[in-house]
């Protein structure tokens, strides 16, 4: 019991601190092709979502294994409207995104 209620209190500091908005959004960010695939999403500092994606253009056969590949794209809501951009094309299918401490992003693949 104990234990319980110092996790909610954690919890409850936490929230006080670093804030929690109670109502999320739901926004549809790109829809030309077929994209979304392996999606990486981080927030900056100032909550600004920077997002990381697929475009799948299709598979190729790695061994045994139909592997996709496709469009690395990036999409952010940093001027308060979606803007999305092509950073790569028949890129890995793994793309990650971090946001360090000065709000620079970083997107590997």
């Amino acid at each position: 019991m104990k234990r319980i209620l110092v996790i909610i209190l954690i919890l409850l500091i936490a929230i006080t601190i670093f804030g929690c908005k109670s109502n999320w959004e739901t926004t549809t960010v790109d829809t030309a092709g077929n994209v979304g695939e392996y999606s990486s999403i981080a927030i900056d500092g100032n909550g600004i979502a920077h997002i990381a994606y697929l475009e799948n253009l299709g598979e190729e056969l790695l061994g045994d294994s139909a592997v996709p590949y496709g469009n690395l794209k990036y999409a952010t809501n940093a001027d308060g409207t979606w803007e999305v951009i092509t950073l790569d094309i028949y890129a890995g299918m793994t793309p990650r995104i971090i946001v360090d401490k000065n709000n620079n992003v970083h997107i590997v693949h």
